[in-house]
């Protein structure tokens, strides 16, 4: 474990004191820190049967997830029966890890998958699901959660902005969530149902107060844009609009379309961004979903299993770091109203009665200011990795000390250079 130097860092007129770093658990940012597969546990899903050495490579996978600090995983595997073992499989590996399901499949004939035939009626698509949920009860647990039909507009009801059956479009999501909720309470699992994502628009022009509110009062949607700006931008009218919780149940970056090529540092870096933003807006929003871990575009791990420079990113945000510590002044005493700024926005909070503080911030490197009105503020540049706890005492000495100030000081320092003897 990495150990920080007991030493102090002298400033002008104040000084910390690093007492340690260590593992500490930490509050999560979100509720549920998932990372997709579906290049894999989708895109593959005929391919798994036939390897002796599938149960590895997904045990990799989800460990990999872990490691990275996710809580969660999203699983695309097909719900059609000849796809049920390797979803057993994938979701056994995750049980065994402690991770949450996020269940992001769908039937193969919603959109025609693997040459299946398209459903021609929804009421199809209702029955299979109960059927997949009552039958095959051992594929859940509580906490997890399953969405019937991730982006419900490539199926068979097409697109509303296209179609123009918007009532038809939110009818689907309101049956499909009562259906799914019907089934769960008959195997008594508590599962979330819904987390129904579409892509941005579709949510901002179809979906209304009154139907969100009838599917688990959450909006989840798979969300590429070119800019960081519109990405914040579209989250904040979002819940504006629909008085719900945002959860991003794709983003991730390059998408060529959209972004165009990016360098490893580039993509790092876009995708610092957009979590910086989801960090920044994080009480309204319970869930972020990292699209992909491997295989696409949008990867952070290469094709021989190594990180690239945005699964650091998505660490130090999935793995919190803590800021703790205690403000006094020259003379020992506990500053309380101290204001404790980390970085230019990232996070801000103030010590209590006892000068003591504590402040939640992704991992990575950050200036840590300490104000007080009354004194000279004292600022440092710490690299704090991710999951860590960064324990400070910090010293603070008064702009203009007064004449009863300096006097108690001599007398302090007098005491010290000159203790008392007691004879017995």
């Amino acid at each position: 474990m990495k150990k920080w130097p007991a030493f102090i860092f002298f400033f002008c007129a104040a000084s910390f004191l690093i007492l340690f770093v260590n593992p500490q658990p930490v509050a999560a940012f979100w509720r549920y820190r998932c990372i997709d597969t579906m290049k894999e546990s989708r895109d593959r899903a005929q391919e798994w049967s036939k390897r002796k050495d599938a149960q590895d490579l997904i045990r990799k996978e989800l460990m990999l997830i872990k490691s990275l600090g996710g809580n969660c995983v999203s699983v695309a595997t097909p719900y059609d029966e000849e796809f049920v073992p390797i979803l057993a499989l994938w979701v056994g590996q995750a049980k065994e890890l402690g991770l949450i399901v996020w269940f992001r499949g769908n039937f193969s004939g919603w959109e025609g998958w693997f040459d299946y035939s398209k459903f021609t009626d929804v009421r199809e698509h209702h029955r299979q699901t109960y059927e997949l949920i009552t039958k095959h009860q051992q594929l859940f647990k509580n906490g997890d959660i399953f969405t019937p039909a991730p982006e419900p507009e490539n199926g068979i009801i097409g697109d509303p902005r296209a179609t123009g059956e918007h009532d038809t479009f939110l009818q689907f999501l309101t049956d499909s969530y009562d259906n799914c909720i019907a089934a769960f309470a008959i195997i008594q699992k508590s599962v979330t149902c819904g987390y129904f994502s579409t892509n941005g628009d579709v949510a901002a022009q179809i979906l209304t107060k009154e139907t969100v509110s009838k599917i688990g009062n959450v909006v989840v949607i798979d969300h590429y844009v070119s800019d960081s700006e519109r990405f914040e931008r579209d989250i904040r009218q979002l819940h504006d609009k629909l008085g719900a919780p945002i959860v991003l149940g794709e983003l991730g970056s390059p998408i060529p379309d959209i972004h165009g090529p990016q360098s490893e540092r580039e993509q790092a870096e876009f995708i610092d961004k957009l979590f910086r933003i989801l960090y920044k807006h994080r009480s309204l929003i319970p869930a972020v979903n990292y699209w992909v871990l491997s295989g696409g575009t949008t990867a952070i791990v290469d094709e021989k299993g190594n990180l690239r420079e945005g699964a650091h990113v998505v660490r130090n945000y999935f793995k919190p770091t803590t800021i703790v510590g205690q403000v006094r002044n020259s003379l020992g005493e506990s500053l309380n109203n101290t204001r404790i700024v980390v970085g230019e926005g990232i996070a801000e909070t103030t010590t209590d009665g006892t000068g003591k503080f504590s402040v939640a911030v992704p991992g990575g490197s950050h200036r840590v200011t300490v104000e007080n009105d009354t004194y000279a503020k004292a600022t440092q540049v710490f690299d704090i990795p991710a999951g860590d706890t960064l324990s400070l005492k910090v010293t603070l000495q008064p702009k203009d000390a007064s004449f009863i100030y300096r006097f108690r000081k001599f007398l302090a320092e007098l005491l010290i250079q000159f203790p008392p003897k007691i004879s017995l």
